[in-house]
């Protein structure tokens, strides 16, 4: 079911499982694309996704009608997002680098030598790009992430982040100069980049 398909009904409202079901299947790529626009992270942003859809339906009764359902749904998206951030950066603060899941490992049982190395080189760029936007606003990475690595149309970018396709157009300018600017007076990032 496509999210235009969906309508939020009194049986939503009411917290019927087949209507909030069909409201899941309508929603769940943009809950997860909201989520991964601010944590940059496959498994994190899928966690807070599932996370999205408990809390609206714990909190179904509560929607007083002040906003649209899709702005308020919105906001419990990036709360979740948020939260699954801090506990995240939280855990990892106590991590070694080793022990860390998101650090790349340097060790791939079984594979030849250039496979291991293409590797090596795909997720170093990964991580890289993920330092340099996790150094972003939100309202920043949330724009690059999604136009310019998750590919959205602006229109649907803006649609997600809930702003006009005019603002979303200077966040993404200025996200670019931000990048820009961080590349230049990080000496480690420039060195990473010239070696890939």
């Amino acid at each position: 079911m496509e999210e235009e398909e969906f309508s939020f009904t009194e049986e939503f409202w009411q917290g019927d499982l087949t209507t909030f079901e069909n409201f899941v299947k309508a929603y769940e790529k943009k809950m997860f694309n909201i989520c991964y626009s601010i944590l940059l992270h496959q498994q994190d942003a899928e966690d807070a996704a599932q996370e999205t859809f408990l809390r609206i339906y714990n909190s179904l009764k509560k929607f007083k009608g002040k906003s649209a359902p899709f702005t308020w749904i919105y906001r419990i998206a990036t709360n979740c997002a948020f939260d699954v951030l801090r506990r995240k950066r939280s855990r990892l603060k106590t991590l070694s680098p080793e022990e860390n899941p998101d650090f790349p490992s340097r060790e791939h049982p079984g594979a030849d030598k250039p496979d291991l190395e293409k590797l090596l080189r795909k997720q170093d760029i990964g991580l890289l790009v993920r330092n340099i936007l996790l150094k972003l606003p939100v309202k920043y990475r949330q724009a690059i992430t999604l136009v310019y690595l998750q590919e959205l149309p602006l229109k649907d970018a803006a649609e997600l982040i809930g702003c006009p396709v005019n603002t979303l157009k200077p966040r993404l300018c200025r996200g670019l100069k931000m990048i820009r600017k961080i590349i230049k007076e990080n000496h480690d990032y420039q060195k990473q980049l010239e070696s890939l």
